[in-house]
C-alpha cells in the first residue's frame, strides 16, 4: 500500500527552492542538453515561491521535458510527490 504525502511546510519548500537553485549552479546545467532542465527548474522555483496548486502558465515553456519538469514543481506543493523527485532529475554531463 502507498502511503500518501503531506503537502510540504513552508519550511521545507525554503529548503527544496535553495536546493534547486544549487543544482541550477551546477557548471553543465548551460549545455544545450540541459536546457529544458534549467528552464523547468527555473519555473518551478516560481511555482515553490507561489505555492502555485495548478498547472496554469506551465504550456508556456518552450520544451515538453521542461513543462513536465514544472509540472512536478505543482505535485510536490499539494503533496502528491516528495522533494526526491525533484532533486533527482539527471543533468547531463
Amino acid at each position: 500500500m502507498k502511503t500518501a504525502l503531506l503537502p510540504p511546510s513552508d519550511r521545507q519548500i525554503h529548503i527544496t527552492i535553495e536546493a534547486i537553485k544549487n543544482r541550477l549552479k551546477h557548471p553543465a546545467m548551460n549545455k544545450p542538453a540541459n536546457r529544458a532542465l534549467k528552464e523547468g527548474y527555473s519555473e518551478m522555483i516560481n511555482i515553490l515561491k507561489e505555492r502555485r496548486e495548478t498547472y496554469t502558465g506551465i504550456n508556456r515553456l518552450c520544451a515538453l521535458r521542461a513543462q513536465a519538469i514544472a509540472m512536478l514543481g505543482v505535485d510536490y506543493i499539494v503533496g502528491h510527490c516528495s522533494d526526491r523527485s525533484l532533486l533527482d532529475l539527471p543533468i547531463k554531463e
